[in-house]
């Protein structure tokens, strides 16, 4: 049997022989072959997992479920590599190269035992060590750059070297530079080792000493104190008046401000004699902390003196005979009406009016990221209920909405 030559003879002049080196790819080919591979597999890679990137994407925004999210993108992380592998095995196996390596003129053999190609047990060692590489921040790669035939540990793990089929090879890294790199990969790897040893070493005794107990209690504190203290209070400091308590009882609601604060701002407009509209908004504030039914009807009295008074409505709609009605007759300008009225529409299923008032409400900066949520909801819910309609075509305003929120966040 006849095997291709890709060795290069070099003479040694001071002893007269000839030398069969093999013909070793250069690093900027090797690169080039790199950058192609993952042009041209990303792609497909992607279109694989696209589906579970969605669903990671809806556990995440919509149902702001962390967990679910993680075990999505780890299943992602599996099939890409799984995937992956299976590409580059089979380009492997079939062409010895991957599509990047045919296109710049690389092949990759058996080496030092010649064969007629690759088994499919070197394609497999080859592909799973270049990803176990990853593991170390691919500092295994750097071999390349001083290993005399510029063999990484995947090759020489599975026998084989990358060769080139051009007329000029690579002559090998210079002895300067091999030395060089081959003693910045030592340091590299031992300084790994040294944070990966110091790291355990510092988890064992926290857990021996009880110390990640009393961060997580030391954490807990300092979440309490934060909100006890009120830490978004500068952002709201333009807000005065009926104003200051309207948006944070919006706030309050969709559970971006915590009780204290909202409670400490009805006490300040209670204590400061202010007028009976923001008085009453104060009261209704409390209304909306207060969780004893008995308390609950005392502030209802006091806030419905005059019924028609938008806090009268309010607090007869967050009671138990509350109707939409209540809403729909409330100031339009005020943020907690047109909070409360998004969320009625959504329970109700008109996710687009839904969406126009979340819209409205996210143009003041305070509610921009509160509402985030609650806008990728509505938006999320209003796409599944067009798509389920096929010659059903959406209002122009939903269609609007619909083209912004994919936009921003990449959805199909």
């Amino acid at each position: 049997m006849v095997f291709p030559d890709y060795t290069v003879q070099t003479t040694n002049n001071s002893k007269k022989f000839i030398i069969h080196k093999p013909a070793i790819a250069s690093v900027a080919d090797r690169f080039l072959a790199f950058v192609l591979d993952f042009l041209i597999f990303s792609p497909i890679l992607g279109l694989i997992v696209a589906g579970l990137i969605r669903q990671a994407k809806v556990q995440f925004l919509v149902y702001g479920s962390f967990e679910e999210a993680t075990w999505y993108m780890v299943l992602i992380a599996f099939l890409v590599i799984f995937c992956g592998s299976v590409l580059q095995v089979s380009f492997l196996f079939y062409f010895q190269a991957t599509p990047g390596q045919l296109f710049t003129k690389l092949k990759v053999i058996s080496f030092p035992a010649a064969q007629d190609r690759l088994t499919l047990n070197q394609c497999i060692i080859r592909t799973l060590t270049w990803w176990l590489s990853g593991l170390t921040m691919f500092l295994p790669l750097l071999e390349i750059l001083s290993h005399p035939f510029r063999r990484a540990l995947h090759d020489r793990a599975s026998d084989t070297i990358i060769v080139t089929q051009k007329a000029s090879p690579d002559s090998g890294p210079h002895p300067i530079e091999s030395r060089f790199f081959a003693s910045w990969m030592r340091m590299s790897f031992l300084m790994l080792l040294i944070m990966l040893v110091g790291g355990s070493f510092k988890t064992y005794n926290s857990l021996v000493s009880g110390e990640l107990r009393k961060n997580e209690v030391l954490v807990a504190a300092a979440g309490g104190l934060e909100k006890s203290e009120c830490s978004g209070e500068s952002e709201l400091k333009d807000f005065q008046g009926l104003n200051a308590l309207d948006v944070r009882m919006t706030l309050f609601m969709a559970e971006a401000l915590s009780g204290e604060c909202l409670a400490k701002k009805a006490d300040q407009i209670l204590a400061a004699n202010a007028s009976l509209e923001e008085t009453q908004f104060a009261y209704l504030a409390k209304y909306f902390l207060t969780e004893g039914e008995k308390k609950q009807q005392e502030y209802l009295t006091l806030l419905c003196q005059s019924p028609k008074s938008d806090s009268c409505r309010i607090a007869k709609y967050m009671s138990d005979d509350g109707t939409i009605e209540n809403l729909k007759d409330v100031t339009a300008e005020l943020y907690i009406s047109r909070y409360l009225l998004s969320e009625e529409l959504f329970a109700k299923k008109d996710f687009s009016l839904s969406l126009s008032l979340l819209t409205q409400l996210r143009k003041v900066s305070a509610f921009q990221s509160a509402l985030e949520k609650k806008y990728v909801r509505s938006a999320w819910s209003l796409n599944e209920q067009l798509s389920k309609v096929p010659n059903r075509a959406p209002a122009s305003k939903s269609e609007k909405f619909l083209e912004e929120f994919k936009e921003k966040y990449e959805l199909p």
